[in-house]
């Protein structure tokens, strides 16, 4: 059977991916460089995507295999989804560093890219993002309850309340039209009039992939299909190694995390993996007690509900670089790497 095989090779993949990027920071004792690292990164990102949304267009823009062009923009990614799930965890990084900078002055170039951040991801059209990062909020709102050093932090953020105004008013004076577009498509997403439900846009938009899911749930409620399974699978879709015509790879495209877990885990895999996640969860929040590191943390982790790329180690493993850097300043006491710079 080759779809055991190309399990097995994922399942490895997976763990030699996540193992190195929450291992290698340990072995890395100035966080500094990595620090450096990942924001020259992300300037070349911004850059070259607002070079290519202002001059190049369509070079930035999704096509269809090459077939048509559309008005979603996607940068230098490899899709319009991929905008705000890259980042947005830079977004939360530098929303934390304005709250906790002493110096105003030092704040222009954060807000420079904070509206460029929320700019992107709003050209883009994609709607994941932004609900996963509410989710996030929401999420971290709630545990603020449990701990009386978060809810003292998460009232100090009122305090600098005026750089979130400043950043609400250069948003809406650079993305007006694109503002009011996107918020009229958040929810009839693909509909071409006005009796467009919002059923039919789920439907249309990642609904119909989300049942075929729930037959494979229904069929294999227990332990699932397998790791890295498609939902549908097309033999021809297969690839082989050239030497040994061994079955190496099968692409798997689900749309929604908690359906996509449950179809490849089954309700007890699913259930060890959310026992080891709220473990991370409650390590982060000890060992940090920091709003910000949590809020890291949780925003990694939602961001990839409407995607199911968290355990995804191709384009879309930036994110364990990142849960690699959060879990290792959280446990080693460097939370104020986030927020000093």
């Amino acid at each position: 059977n080759p779809l055991k095989t190309i399990s097995l090779l994922k399942l490895l993949y997976f763990y030699c991916g996540s193992s190195y990027s929450l291992l290698v920071f340990s072995k890395i004792n100035n966080y500094n460089k990595i620090f450096t690292w990942m924001i020259a990164i992300f300037v070349n990102v911004i850059l070259i995507s607002l070079f290519s949304y202002l001059f190049f267009r369509d070079l930035g823009s999704f096509s269809n295999h090459g077939m048509y062009w559309t008005d979603l923009f996607m940068g230098i990614f490899i899709h319009p989804n991929f905008v705000g799930t890259y980042l947005f965890p830079y977004l939360v990084l530098f929303v934390s560093i304005i709250f906790k900078t002493k110096n105003p002055k030092d704040n222009y170039i954060i807000i420079i890219f904070i509206v460029s951040i929320i700019s992107l991801s709003i050209f883009s059209s994609a709607r994941g993002p932004f609900v996963s990062l509410a989710i996030a909020i929401f999420i971290t709102f709630i545990l603020c309850f449990f701990d009386k050093t978060l809810i003292r932090q998460f009232k100090s953020l009122f305090n600098k309340s005026s750089y979130l105004i400043i950043i609400g008013l250069l948003l809406i004076a650079l993305t007006y039209s694109d503002i009011i577009n996107f918020i009229n498509d958040f929810f009839y997403s693909k509909g071409d009039n006005e009796s467009y439900k919002l059923t039919d846009a789920f439907y249309k938009s990642r609904g119909w992939r989300i049942l075929l899911s729930w037959q494979n749930i229904i069929q294999y409620p227990y332990f699932g299909i397998g790791f890295g399974i498609p939902t549908t699978l097309d033999y021809r879709m297969i690839k082989y190694d050239p030497i040994f015509n061994i079955p190496i790879s099968a692409p798997s495209e689900k749309t929604f995390f908690f359906s996509g877990i449950i179809e490849e885990f089954g309700i007890i895999g699913t259930s060890i993996f959310f026992i080891f996640y709220f473990k991370w969860l409650s390590v982060i929040i000890k060992q940090s007690k920091s709003i910000y590191v949590i809020f890291m943390f949780l925003t990694l982790f939602t961001l990839n509900f409407f995607e199911y790329s968290f355990f995804a180690m191709g384009s879309a493993s930036y994110s364990w670089i990142w849960l690699g850097f959060i879990t290792n300043i959280a446990t080693n006491n460097q939370n104020n790497l986030l927020v000093t710079r």
